[in-house]
């Protein structure tokens, strides 16, 4: 219909137009969509279609990015201007999403400041450092005005914004490319005169002339544009570093990258560049000044030019700046603009309102504010007026010559039966009539058809008026419903039909959907406007369970049970039957909400309409069991079992035995020891440490001894060749034989748990079992082919075990007729020791020669019940003489003869033991050693005479907020390390500083009131320190200092001397560090020594087969190595970096296990836990991270410190970390709440002190603090 309409209205004109000769007048419209169809006036300005879009010097605002980008992060809108030609420009200055980019901005519009890729870091290193940017299209850099900026590093170690880049803009007819699209000038408002020729240059702008870059030539074409720009020369994209002599990147600067010195004026040689510090801002006035973002280098100095204003991160001129108009903040919106410091209106434009308008040309506002044309007027000259050839009659505009209303005049009327012809009222011409005040023909004129030359007889779509009549064209098409009203036409499911015009008539209505009944399937079938309305409500199908009752509905075209409570799967736990299968809460389980530890796997039942629950086996509602599980579900191992390592040694008795002690064993009750000497036995007083009594009667070696399971007596075997055992009452001291037939030696003896039977064994290969009661020998074991060196009941009394010389292990079971159950091989030397694992189901076992240099040193663990070897545990360099379990079986100890005198403590919790802790436990052969009941003691003697005490570490919850020892001005240098002796008797520190000469160490002796010792080197400032932590001779434990030249030195505890012990590079050393010595540390087993220097080089040093210290291994880096630590079963080690890099290194191979990188700032401690599972570190960075120290992933991060951290340290039992550094505070962590549970800061008289050391003694007890100002603090368990 409406085309219908347009071609009878286009006919009306045009008849006019040929009857009456007249000129159509101007469109109105509102937008350019009503001028759709005019070839010439297409664009809707001022009411009426124009040829012009817009009025010349006219502007607006203008954004073409995605929605909602507008105004965040850099988008930001532009303007449109109005050309000569009446056409818009394109928005100029808008800022549109790119892609994200480092520079502390948000470049594509999300609301998030350098959200880039994963894997791409905004993170800088030297804040020298520089690299190109680009914020805009990338399609674009390097064309015309597009050219790339610079980053700098900026204090934060963070890519700054992108400075003094080039963005397209608008041609400006300025002999540029401003747009960036290869052309220069190539706008409509820069037309030229075709051929002739001007200077180009296509390249940025700053680097024209300068340099090797010089202008090309730019000829006019035909079609008065300007063309391509040919022959000019551009920046090469990086500077060439052959020394050309030439300045190829056109920067004002000749073979930078060749430069030794810098030759013009304002410029220095930066980071290997020559550089303009005058207007540089990384480098402003000097080499590593740098300017912050809101400021410009000029001449040398951070500054916003003359007459800007710093607001936010820029600087602006506030006389001219729309967003800073006059101050910061202050926006001129609405067509305002900032002129002299204040939002106006721009010059030839008024506000009137919110808005500025130009009141010469303003529709709305004409003349003067609100003064609105009339429709179909426009303003000029600030007047309404009307279009060429129409006059003002009243408020509209007419055109006198074709208006019935103003024929001729304004005013002037023409009679209904009249038309305006030319300005005068004149009848219609033959055969037209008049109608709707126009004269049309009858015979043809669709609208008004009929030789009655009635008007409003209009014919249907699709027919025409022909002779008067209407007739349908042949091949005309219309829509057609006679079964449907209008008002269901195309609703629902109801379409109209087609007819077709045959031969003038119109034939049938073909494809018609007429309404049919409402169905449920999602439509309205009976065109009514409803979809599936008016439907029946029936009962659902399955009347079961919580469906009983239940009704279907049509929802979403599909007949639906909408039934409370269903479920297609029963989950629910209510005592209904939700799933309508007839069946109740049938079987129901569901994983219980903790899955971890022994929780893992478990499920909840339900039952009787509740959940049950968990079904957990060996849950423990707070962890005892040391099962190696995690028996509480909470994440952690075995974290509350009483088992502990007891590598803390109690500070020894003042009086020794007097021969060297070849075994020993603690009473039941732990009160009581018995040690076989040399010669004789003694009863020791555990508590006291001091001798009880000695056993009359005993004057032979006495290789092995035990307590009777009552304690009441013990028994002792005599290296005689008489095979007497002697029994021993710790009552009175006397003594008792008992003796086997044959003549032997007795070396082993093991008691059967009820105490009835006592095993004994010796250089005759056999095993004699005495009945103690009738004081005989009921039994003799024989098959062993040497030496009967071991012997052990399992604590069933099922079993025994013995180990032989023969490098065998035989179980025997007593009750069977043939005893021997099996033999265990798999030893290449004598068996010197076993020991039952408490389940009586493994055995431990040690081998090695005692009297010459043993190659087996192995540790074994057997399956007895199978004869199968569960695991070979090797750390220890010579026989194993003792092992033995603790009371539950988690650990094993096992020691071991010179020169290797350790301890070692094996996890055996798991199928694969690991050495947790390697103790220096003596100088000589430690032969003999047992755990006291409680678990928490050990004790250890050997060919040193004495005894050593072990026990765990004691656990503090607290220190105090106030130091118990304070050693003011302790060291006239800052203190820069500090360790504890094993017994945390001693404390040694060091001290120096990078402008001193002098260094000292000093030890302290607890109770650390009293100065043992002190050592000066007279010519250098001392880093760091370890020593040995047992006595080799006289003269004490032996120290070794690090210095500030690379060299390491050496000293007795109980010596004055201080001697070099490792030179360094410059005293002629080609194997020595060549800078300070960071930090060093011997490893457990006392084999190695590492040292850690600034020169980036980590040095393994095998530190006892020589008295010069053999280079064996060099750990590399790039950076300076700060600190290292190894852990305590001597098998890696760990080393912090300058660079923020952690490396964890194995020792056996030298082969780098992990590389660390969540550190951002200098690595100034690391140390190992207690149990070698994590990491800790502190940093620069001012972030304390807890690593796990098998896989190197992040364990825990605490919260960021007030500054710098320079150390950290774990507690003795691994519950506490502590870390201190710049801010004298020192911070302590609970490890498994990650709780703060100390955080305060240690201030002297004089103010802050930087804490350069942390320490936990040994035993737990004590803490200490070493710092800048030389000051010692001490803090005792509360």
């Amino acid at each position: 219909m409406t085309y219908i309409r347009y071609v009878v209205g286009m006919y009306c004109i045009v008849m006019c137009c040929v009857l009456v000769g007249c000129e159509p007048p101007p469109r109105v419209c509102t937008t350019d969509s009503d001028c759709a169809t005019n070839t010439e006036r297409q664009y809707c300005l001022q009411g009426f279609c124009s040829d012009k879009q817009c009025i010349p010097g006219q502007q607006v605002s203008c954004y073409e990015g995605p929605a909602g980008t507008k105004g965040k992060g850099a988008c930001r809108s532009g303007l449109k201007h109005c050309l000569a030609t009446g056409r818009w420009s394109s928005c100029v200055g808008q800022a549109l999403p790119v892609e994200e980019i480092c520079d502390k901005a948000d470049n594509d519009c999300d609301g998030q400041i350098d959200d880039v890729p994963a894997g791409t870091s905004c993170v800088c290193t030297s804040l020298a450092s520089r690299r190109q940017c680009y914020t805009g299209d990338p399609k674009l850099l390097g064309k015309g005005e597009c050219a790339s900026g610079t980053q700098y590093c900026e204090q934060d170690f963070r890519w700054g914004p992108c400075r003094d880049e080039g963005r397209p803009s608008v041609e400006l007819c300025d002999e540029k490319d401003n747009d960036c699209d290869g052309k220069i000038d190539n706008s409509e408002d820069c037309r030229c005169v075709a051929g002739t020729k001007r200077p180009c240059y296509e390249g940025p702008s700053k680097s024209y002339g300068v340099g090797a870059c010089k202008a090309g030539v730019q000829t006019c074409g035909t079609d008065e544009l300007w063309g391509d720009c040919v022959g000019d020369i551009r920046p090469k994209e990086e500077e060439t570093t052959d020394c050309n002599g030439v300045d190829d990147n056109c920067d004002g600067q000749i073979d930078e990258l060749c430069a030794t010195s810098c030759t013009q004026k304002g410029f220095q040689l930066c980071d290997g560049l020559c550089l303009d510090t005058r207007n540089n801002p990384v480098h402003c006035g000097a080499c590593g000044k740098v300017c912050s973002s809101i400021q410009q280098c000029q001449e040398g100095k951070c500054i916003c030019e003359d007459g800007l204003l710093a607001c936010g991160d820029a600087c602006v001129d506030p006389q001219k700046s729309n967003d800073h108009c006059g101050a910061c903040g202050k926006t001129c919106t609405n067509g305002l603009s900032c002129q002299a410091g204040i939002c106006k209106c721009p010059i030839g434009q008024k506000q009137c309102g919110n808005t500025c308008v130009d009141t010469q040309i303003s529709f709305p506002h004409c003349g003067a504010c609100n003064n609105a044309c009339a429709a179909g007027m426009f303003c000029e000259s600030g007047e309404c007026k009307c279009p060429q050839n129409q006059t003002k009659c009243g408020n509209a505009c007419v055109d006198t010559k074709t208006t019935q209303e103003h024929c001729g005049m304004c005013g002037k009327a023409c009679g209904q039966d009249k038309i305006c012809v030319n300005g005068a009222c004149a009848d219609c011409p033959q055969n037209a009539v008049l109608c709707d005040g126009r004269c049309i023909d009858p015979n043809t004129d669709p609208r008004h058809c009929g030789t009655s030359k009635a008007c409003g007889v209009a014919c249907t779509d699709g027919e025409v008026c022909k002779a008067g009549s209407c007739v349908c064209k042949d091949g005309a098409e219309r829509f057609c419903h006679p079964n449907i009203d209008d008002k269901s036409v195309n609703v629902g499911i109801c379409r109209a039909g087609v007819q077709k015009c045959s031969s003038g008539q119109w034939g049938a209505c073909d494809g018609e959907i007429k309404p049919a009944q409402e169905d449920c399937n999602g439509k309205d079938d009976d065109c009514d406007g409803s979809i599936d309305n008016n439907l029946p409500v029936l009962d659902c199908p399955n009347q079961k369970g919580v469906c009983l009752g239940a009704k279907r509905q049509c929802t979403s075209g599909e007949w639906r049970c909408n039934i409370q409570d269903f479920e297609q799967t029963e989950s629910l736990c209510d005592g209904k039957d939700n799933d309508c299968d007839g069946l109740v809460d049938e079987a129901l389980t569901r994983p219980c909400a903790n899955q971890t530890g022994v929780c893992k796997g478990t499920v909840q039942r339900c039952q009787f309409a509740a959940w049950s629950t968990c079904e957990t086996t060996g849950y423990q509602p707070s962890e005892t069991l040391c099962d190696g599980q995690d028996n509480d579900c909470d994440g952690l191992v075995d974290e509350g079992c009483t088992a502990c390592i007891p590598s803390h040694e109690v500070p020894p008795p003042s009086s020794r035995l007097n021969a060297n002690i070849r075994s020993l064993a603690i009473s039941p009750d732990g009160t009581s020891l018995l040690a076989g000497l040399e010669r004789g036995v003694v009863l020791w007083e555990v508590q006291k440490r001091v001798p009880r009594l000695s056993f009359t009667g005993v004057n032979v070696r006495v290789l092995d001894v035990a307590f009777h399971p009552d304690g009441k007596s013990g028994a002792a075997a005599g290296d005689s060749t008489q095979g007497i055992t002697y029994i021993l009452n710790v009552q009175t001291g006397q003594t008792s034989s008992l003796k086997v037939p044959d003549t032997t030696t007795i070396a082993s003896l093991a008691y059967h748990p009820d105490g009835t039977l006592l095993a004994v064994g010796g250089s005759s290969k056999k095993i004699y079992i005495w009945d103690l009661k009738q004081r005989k020998v009921i039994q003799t074991l024989t098959g062993h082919t040497g030496t009967i060196q071991t012997l052990a009941f399992n604590r069933q009394g099922t079993l025994l075990a013995s180990g032989s010389y023969d490098k065998t292990i035989k179980i025997w079971d007593l009750s069977q007729t043939t005893p021997l159950v099996r033999t265990l091989t798999g030893h290449t030397e004598a068996v010197n020791t076993i020991d039952f694992h408490p389940d009586g189901k493994r055995l431990a076992s040690g081998a090695g020669y005692r009297t010459a240099t043993s190659k087996d040193n192995s540790v074994k663990l057997w399956d007895v019940t199978t004869g199968t070897t569960l695991a070979t545990l090797q750390k220890h360099q010579n026989a194993v003489l003792q092992v033995q379990f603790n009371f539950d079986g988690s650990l094993l100890a096992s020691t071991g003869k010179f020169p290797y005198r350790i301890m070692v403590f094996w996890d055996t919790r798991t199928n694969t033991p690991k050495a947790k802790r390697v103790v220096y436990a003596d100088a000589f052969d430690v032969n003999a050693m047992d755990w006291a009941p409680d678990g928490q003691t050990v004790i250890t003697g050997g060919s040193g005479l004495a005894l050593h005490y072990w026990s765990c570490p004691q656990r503090c919850n607290g220190f105090g907020t106030k130091p118990q020892r304070q050693f003011g001005q302790h060291h006239s240098q800052p203190i820069r390390a500090m360790t504890w002796s094993l017994s945390s008797e001693y404390l040694v520190s060091v001290s120096g500083s990078t402008s001193s000469n002098q260094g000292f160490a000093k030890i302290l002796y607890e109770p650390l009131s009293l100065l043992s010792k002190q050592y000066n080197t007279q010519t250098h400032s001392l880093f760091s320190v370890d020593f040995m932590r047992l006595e080799f001779t006289s003269k004490g434990r032996l120290l070794v200092f690090g210095d500030a030249l690379g060299n390491v030195h050496s000293a007795f505890q109980r010596d004055t001397n201080l001697k070099t012990f490792i030179e360094n590079k410059t005293s002629g050393n080609t194997d020595g560090h060549s800078e300070a010595i960071n930090a060093l540390q011997f490893d457990p087993l006392h084999i190695f020594l590492l040292t850690a220097s600034e020169d980036t080089d980590v040095k393994l040093w095998d530190s006892l087969t020589s008295a010069t210290p053999k280079l064996l291994h060099t750990f590399k880096h790039t950076a300076a190595a700060l600190s290292l630590d190894t852990d305590a079963s001597g098998d890696r080690v760990a080393v912090g970096y300058r660079d923020g890099v952690i490396k964890i290194w194995k020792l056996s191979d030298y082969s780098l296990l992990h590389t660390l990188n969540s550190h951002t700032g200098a690595v100034h401690g690391v140390q190992f836990s207690p149990d070698g599972s994590s990491l800790a570190s502190a940093s620069a960075d001012k972030k304390t991270i807890i690593w796990d120290a098998s896989s190197g992933s992040v364990q825990h991060t605490f919260p960021q410190a007030t500054d710098e951290l320079r150390s950290v340290a774990w507690s003795p039992d691994g519950k506490f970390l502590a870390a201190g550094g710049m801010s004298s505070m020192v911070y302590m962590w609970e490890v498994m709440t990650k709780r703060n549970v100390s955080s305060f800061p240690y201030k002297t008289s004089t103010g802050s002190d930087i804490i350069h050391a942390v320490s936990y003694s040994p035993s737990g007890r004590r803490f200490s603090v070493g710092t800048d100002k030389g000051h010692l603090y001490t803090w005792f368990c509360q």
